[in-house]
């Protein structure tokens, strides 16, 4: 298992204060980051998959196109794009194939903007099954958010 970075963003585990939401727990004086990767790579025999993280529209630690379903989409996508591409070029794999989704996780904080999102994510995982789920996002001005599964 090899964790992998999105170039464009901050690791999670190093957001600034400014960016985390809530409020610092028991007598920390600083609240705490969350603690995830962007992107695991697991390699067994043959198999190579990579598990893209829930993903957004999050540049550095900024989030981008706020109040903006549509730009916050297609930003979140090139973020996963990212993220497969460490895979690709890097020696990881040992090849230089792009994969393949083989599913998509979207989440969706307002029902509104089910079919937009919905028509974003079909024209580019066009063969990949993709499931879409309304639900609260990590922070108040995300709308949406998408995690990957791909075969390399």
């Amino acid at each position: 298992i090899t964790p992998v970075n999105n170039p464009s963003q901050v690791n999670a585990y190093e957001y600034g204060q400014e960016v985390l939401k809530g409020q610092p727990l028991g007598m920390s004086a600083a609240k705490n980051p969350p603690q995830f990767e962007r992107g695991l790579l697991v390699v067994n025999k043959a198999v190579r998959t990579l598990f893209v993280s829930g993903t957004a529209s999050i540049i550095g630690q900024d989030t981008i196109g706020r109040g903006d379903v549509a730009e916050q989409t297609i930003v979140t996508i090139e973020n996963i794009r990212k993220v497969a591409d460490r895979v690709r070029i890097s020696t990881l794999t040992g090849k230089d194939e792009p994969g393949r989704f083989s599913l998509l996780r979207v989440y969706i904080k307002k029902q509104e903007d089910f079919g937009v999102v919905r028509e974003i994510c079909n024209e580019h995982f066009k063969e990949a099954p993709i499931v879409f789920i309304e639900a609260d996002i990590c922070r108040d001005d995300l709308l949406t958010e998408i995690e990957a599964e791909l075969s390399l």
